[in-house]
């Protein structure tokens, strides 16, 4: 949401912006901080699920600070970038919701792509797992969930005889 409001600031702000004179860049960076005070309301909820589902707390979730900082980050430089464009283009704000709901349907929320079938070559799954949102989605499925870190091959500790077996086997 803070992408897709970061590219209607400027245009939906224009008289503030002309009347007075401060950082343009403070709106977007408005708009990130409350979708970040939105998200920690909704992580929250996410915690008195995971309370409920049986999920106590360990120290993994301490890496939930940093991934919500790094997203965070990254949340800014798109909305920063994207409020460029939208200033400018009027038609961008009407395409990046576009593309975020794509986006968002290759992320892997409903789905693992490590467990994707077979029949995806291994360079397709190494493509959506580029995508940001699986990145920041599967950080915070490492840090809440003690099953996923269990269950997933590349949250094991290291074995050198299985990384063989796993590079060498078709």
């Amino acid at each position: 949401r803070s992408i897709v409001t970061g590219s209607n600031v400027m245009r939906a702000n224009l008289q503030l912006i002309r009347a007075l004179y401060f950082p343009r860049a403070s709106l977007p960076l408005a708009y990130v901080i409350v979708e970040l005070q939105q998200m920690m309301v909704g992580m929250v909820v996410i915690v008195a699920v995971m309370l409920i589902s049986g999920q106590w707390p360990s120290w993994y979730w301490l890496l939930l600070i940093p991934v919500v900082f790094l997203q965070t980050l990254f949340n800014t430089g798109a909305a920063l970038i994207v409020a460029r464009l939208g200033g400018s283009l009027a038609d961008v704000s009407e395409l990046i919701p576009f593309f975020l709901r794509i986006s968002r349907y290759f992320c892997g929320v409903m789905y693992l792509i490590i467990t994707l079938p077979a029949a995806l070559h291994n360079w397709e799954k190494q493509v959506l797992s580029l995508n940001p949102f699986a990145v920041y989605i599967s950080l915070v499925r490492v840090g809440f969930m003690s099953s996923y870190r269990a269950d997933s091959a590349g949250n094991q500790p290291y074995n050198a005889s299985l990384c063989y077996q796993f590079t060498t086997s078709p």
